[in-house]
């Protein structure tokens, strides 16, 4: 069903609303590759439970991999994705996963106005590894020379 991103690999925790990926999980964004690393604790897609039979539950398997990718983006302000990015990612996961076209709009868009409470701010400013990597390289040759 899915054409560009594989679907997690994850269970649901005794006693708990939360799931774990139990294998790592790697997705590209524009160019980078980004890996959740095994395990990692998700809570699905945030859908209101008076949503879930219009929209999905938040562990359907249509969701549960851009919900699991969108998590770890909030979670991680080490990861250099920013917020507007997290939530057209979400949308391209469960629009490939084939989440019917109105829902990951409703998604999309519920994000967007209510997730940024939950978004940790990035640490870093905002280039890409590649870029960093770049600008590393100079300053390695100069330990090197010592």
């Amino acid at each position: 069903m899915w054409k560009k991103y594989p679907p997690i690999t994850a269970c649901p925790i005794p006693n708990s609303d939360d799931w774990e990926i139990i294998e790592d999980y790697t997705f590209e964004w524009k160019g980078v590759k980004y890996t959740i690393e095994a395990p990692f604790v998700i809570d699905g897609a945030s859908i209101p439970r008076l949503l879930w039979p219009v929209i999905t539950s938040p562990f359907h398997p249509r969701i549960v991999t851009g919900g699991g990718v969108h998590d770890f983006i909030f979670r991680s302000p080490h990861i250099n994705i920013p917020f507007p990015d997290a939530n057209l990612l979400l949308k391209h996961i469960i629009t490939d996963h084939g989440l019917k076209h109105w829902k990951c709009g409703a998604v999309y868009k519920a994000v967007a106005l209510c997730g940024k409470k939950h978004y940790q701010e990035r640490v870093i400013p905002l280039v890409s590894d590649e870029e960093i990597a770049k600008m590393q390289e100079p300053l390695s040759r100069l330990y090197d020379k010592q």
